[in-house]
């Protein structure tokens, strides 16, 4: 397999069947991409907006494909930490995207010198937390890559082909989660805007409430009866 059919089968990881696995987890990162800049751009130029949504977008898709290539690379001693910690860590997960959830919703403040380090930092880390959640489906092109990444000699081509194929699912979660930002974002629908982050909130709440409870296992059970 070349790097390029690899981006292809994570490309079409999105635009096919395998959808279903990915609504797991997709329909919360794109409520904290809309949530997380819809908040943050106010009454900013198009360029300020512009700037800010892509920032969001991102950090935000940086944070879930470090997780998603780390976990991947099964064999190696970051994976294994991870695997030993990972409930651990989405219970602290949880918590901070419980956090984000009371911003959008309103509850919480955040104070103006924060704004920044919340935008690339804090999107980073929410990425990363619904990274580390994800329990993806092993597509075919999935399933050669990890076979290719256990086998020693053939680790880093199996590496390098699992960054390619996580590149070409963030390339396709990037362009459909910025559009729909760039749509909430429009003046025509500037009356939506506030509702449009409270649904956002909502969502993170849920999904916080599933990693908190340990339940992401019978969501995922029930999506895969659907």
């Amino acid at each position: 397999m070349s790097p390029a059919l690899a981006f292809y089968g994570g490309l079409l990881n999105f635009f096919s069947i395998w959808i279903l696995c990915l609504l797991q987890i997709v329909p919360f990162l794109f409520s904290y991409m809309v949530g997380m800049s819809l908040a943050e751009i106010g009454e900013s130029s198009q360029k300020e907006k512009f700037t800010e949504t892509l920032t969001v977008v991102i950090c935000s898709l940086s944070g879930f494909g470090f997780l998603y290539c780390s976990l991947g690379a099964s064999t190696t001693r970051f994976a294994s930490f991870l695997f030993l910690y990972q409930s651990l860590l989405l219970q602290i997960g949880g918590v901070l995207l419980f956090l984000c959830s009371a911003y959008f919703l309103g509850i919480l403040k955040v104070p103006d010198a924060f704004r920044l380090p919340l935008r690339f930092i804090g999107s980073f880390l929410a990425g990363a937390i619904l990274g580390l959640a994800y329990q993806p489906c092993v597509t075919p092109a999935l399933s050669a890559i990890y076979n290719a990444i256990k086998r020693p000699g053939t680790f880093p081509q199996g590496f390098t082909l699992l960054v390619f194929y996580t590149l070409g699912l963030l390339t396709a979660l990037g362009i459909v989660g910025y559009g729909m930002v760039f749509l909430f974002s429009l003046d025509k629908l500037k009356i939506l805007r506030k509702a449009a982050v409270k649904f956002c909130g909502l969502a993170l709440l849920f999904i916080s409430a599933l990693l908190l409870l340990q339940k992401m296992t019978v969501y995922k059970s029930m999506l895969v009866r659907m």
